[in-house]
């Protein structure tokens, strides 16, 4: 449990790699990722955003904003360095995996109705989780 505690806050993050915007100005992005869902986040996952956001200011020049489309590019930058790993969810386990904890949820790095995106070792947690859920019927 003490991964989960280790970065708390943005300054903490950005000495590890993380971004801070000029000045140490945060943008709406980062304090939505840090405030929701970087307290769920292992070392891993912490450290392959960290990645992400470098991989993205290289590539764009600027900070990720808090829209689809940057979030998309980040993602995929994490995708094609294979620092993360897309998981495509039949109808069935679409619905198993909304009915998972929110924490649960909130420790991949993206998730909409028909995936979800994750470091390897959490991908293999929601996996197991999903199993789960299909065993019991979803009343897990």
């Amino acid at each position: 449990m003490k991964e989960f505690n280790e970065l708390k806050t943005l300054k903490e993050l950005s000495a590890k790699g993380g971004s801070m915007g000029p000045a140490g100005a945060t943008s709406d992005y980062e304090l939505l990722i840090t405030e929701e869902y970087f307290p769920f986040w292992d070392g891993e996952t912490r450290s392959v955003w960290a990645e992400g956001l470098k991989s993205f200011r290289d590539l764009c020049g600027c900070e990720p904003d808090a829209d689809v489309e940057d979030h998309d590019i980040l993602c995929q930058l994490l995708l094609d360095r294979g620092l993360a790993m897309r998981c495509n969810l039949s109808n069935i386990d679409a619905e198993l995996f909304l009915g998972l904890d929110e924490g649960l949820k909130a420790r991949s790095l993206c998730w909409c109705s028909d995936s979800f995106i994750a470091t390897q070792q959490i991908t293999r947690e929601i996996l197991i989780a999903l199993a789960r859920e299909r065993c019991t019927g979803g009343k897990g």
